[in-house]
């Protein structure tokens, strides 16, 4: 049975106020919810705590605490949202799980920065038209429609970028750095 240790600091608070010792209650425990669900040293740890009048039952974070500011990746990542991990990392000197880390914690998600027009305004219809009539007046005279390779549409872009991706807020979009047509 699975059992969850703000549960069983519940329970060890309990035996603590019935007057029991540590290690009573630690035999108990293991009694009722199965060998291996707390130490000996672990009752005796929340009993130290609890005889100084400490009945907060949650626990510290466990590990090595973050040297990294949560408002410093931010700060760099409003700056510059096409930033990596990587790169981030190189520049606070620190690992780049780490960035993830904190980068999660901050609430940030990594999209693609592509501009797709949903809606086209009067004048790209009306260019389009225009274009279109040309192109079919062109091939009576000479068809050279015939002749023509077609394969799947392609973005040309004017404005050649290395990064497509960016953090942002996740809902929100994020603006693209390139000029497309």
């Amino acid at each position: 049975m699975a059992t969850d240790k703000n549960h069983l600091r519940h329970c060890i608070l309990y035996k603590f106020q019935q007057g029991r010792n540590a290690t009573e209650a630690c035999r108990n425990l293991l009694k009722v919810f199965g060998e291996s669900t707390v130490s000996d040293m672990t009752c005796r740890r929340w009993y130290e705590k609890f005889e100084t009048s400490d009945f907060n039952l949650s626990d510290k974070r466990s590990g090595r605490p973050s040297l990294i500011d949560d408002d410093v990746v931010k700060a760099m990542l409003e700056q510059d949202p096409f930033l990596t991990t990587s790169e981030i990392a190189q520049r606070l000197n620190s690992a780049q799980q780490t960035i993830s880390d904190h980068i999660r914690k901050i609430g940030l998600v990594w999209k693609y920065s592509r501009w797709v027009p949903h809606e086209l305004s009067q004048k790209n219809l009306d260019d389009r038209v225009v274009i279109c009539t040309s192109l079919l007046a062109r091939n009576k005279i000479e068809p050279f429609l015939n002749r023509m390779i077609t394969g799947d549409e392609k973005w040309i872009t004017y404005n050649n970028i290395v990064k497509k991706r960016a953090y942002c807020e996740p809902g929100k979009l994020t603006l693209p750095p390139l000029n497309q047509i």
